[in-house]
């Protein structure tokens, strides 16, 4: 278990040996405070994922991977956010297109590299997540789900990814009014973070 626990740093580029290296008065942070402000702001940023965002990281990581791709860009969100079934119901009542139809249209148009180490995000997706938190932020969500990623990539305007959605008429006003609409994003079953559910000691927060 405890392999798993950093899983997804890897990505951002941050590389440790001992996980217990990062764990401080129940927040994550190097003991010797050496780490790189920019690392430290991605190492923070992580905190705020929930299982599910987790569970599409893994899924648009494991696309760029398959791809041989050097970095995870915004098309492979969309790609992982598409294995979200609350996305996936989201997206088939925005779109009159299947949601595999427009994940096989994204894998369609990407052209296998020739990359062999793991994945990271580009400076895009990283803009993306950031842009994410933001929003979660906005509607007082303590954790990223999918839906806030769903909204970035739409806001942003600036991937192929959003170009995608909006082919499909999947835009910043449709997205803006469903989720206007809908009940609160968290749930007590989706707003634990990635971190808490790999059983970091995190200081657990009020509810």
């Amino acid at each position: 278990m405890a392999g798993q626990l950093f899983n997804l740093k890897r990505y951002f580029g941050i590389k440790q040996e001992n996980e217990e290296d990062y764990i401080v008065n129940g927040s994550s942070a190097p003991l010797n405070g050496s780490m790189d402000p920019q690392k430290r702001e991605s190492l923070s940023l992580l905190t705020h994922f929930s299982q599910r965002l987790n569970a599409v990281i893994t899924q648009a990581a494991g696309e760029a991977a398959r791809t041989r791709q050097k970095f995870i860009e915004p098309e492979h969100l969309l790609v992982g956010l598409l294995y979200d079934s609350v996305i996936f119901k989201l997206v088939s009542q925005m779109s009159s297109t299947s949601p595999l139809a427009i994940q096989e249209a994204i894998k369609n148009q990407v052209v296998p590299g020739i990359a062999t180490a793991t994945p990271q995000f580009s400076q895009k997706t990283k803009d993306i997540l950031e842009l994410a938190y933001t929003q979660a932020k906005a509607r007082n969500e303590e954790f990223i789900l999918p839906e806030h990623i769903l909204f970035a990539l739409v806001i942003n305007g600036n991937s192929k990814a959003s170009a995608i959605l909006s082919t499909h008429n999947i835009t910043r006003r449709v997205v803006e009014d469903k989720m206007t609409t809908s009940e609160p994003l968290a749930k007590p079953s989706a707003s634990s973070s990635a971190l808490e559910s790999y059983g970091i000691d995190l200081t657990k927060k009020a509810r």
